[in-house]
């Protein structure tokens, strides 16, 4: 990612990250996509944690094009972190989160009460 993307050019990039249907974005890659169908396939399985890593680069970065979009970014990736128990996946998820607390205003994780540890 460049530093000093154009607005045209991060509302490109939000679309594509965030809210794309088609193709789907690269969050709902990451969610739609199960431990179990890349698990053969490590190319694949290697791509969801990138795409993981990716979503939050671009949100330190770009902070203000996701705004409004807080919550779906929470709700995808904590489904991420619930279905994939034994997948490190799961582990660049609290990136994520992390990412969304520092976003002005960050919305709160989920309570640990809901997080099957």
């Amino acid at each position: 990612m460049q530093p000093g993307l154009k607005a045209s050019s991060r509302a490109l990039c939000t679309d594509f990250l965030v809210t794309s249907q088609q193709p789907p974005s690269l969050i709902a890659f990451v969610d739609r996509a199960s431990y179990q169908q890349f698990a053969k396939n490590k190319n694949l399985a290697k791509a969801r944690i990138e795409g993981t890593e990716l979503a939050r680069d671009y949100m330190e970065q770009y902070q203000t094009s996701i705004e409004g979009l807080e919550n779906i970014i929470q709700k995808t990736f904590y489904s991420v972190f619930k279905r994939d128990e034994k997948n490190p996946v799961r582990v660049a998820t609290f990136d994520v989160f992390e990412a969304l607390l520092n976003i002005d205003d960050g919305i709160p994780p989920p309570p640990p009460s809901t997080m099957n540890m």
